[in-house]
């Protein structure tokens, strides 16, 4: 794992290494985040619906509208989301559990 070839002091910005360094880590997280992702596609497509954490006040990204919907620029943006997950998964419908 590049995290344990990194001084402590530099291990989240990766400050004072080359370009090579970076990128070879880079794609080294990228294969990691690649197999979560397929792991969570998984858990979505077997469990029929996609849980979406939100704020609550954080106008204009994130907040309830009157009714109490979660609306905003985040939230627009995990609709969009989750709208493609639904079309790369198959899925007819792909309820949303906002939490």
């Amino acid at each position: 794992m590049c995290a344990t070839a990194l001084p402590n002091s530099h291990r989240s910005c990766h400050a004072g290494y080359t370009l090579d360094q970076r990128l070879g880590c880079a794609g080294h997280h990228g294969v990691a985040l690649l197999a979560h992702a397929s792991l969570l596609l998984d858990k979505v497509k077997n469990e029929g619906q996609l849980t979406i954490a939100h704020r609550d006040a954080s106008i204009p990204f994130s907040y309830l509208d009157t009714q109490g919907k979660p609306i905003g620029y985040a939230m627009d943006i995990c609709r969009r989301m989750a709208q493609a997950i639904q079309t790369s998964l198959g899925l007819s419908q792909l309820p949303l559990d906002f939490v």
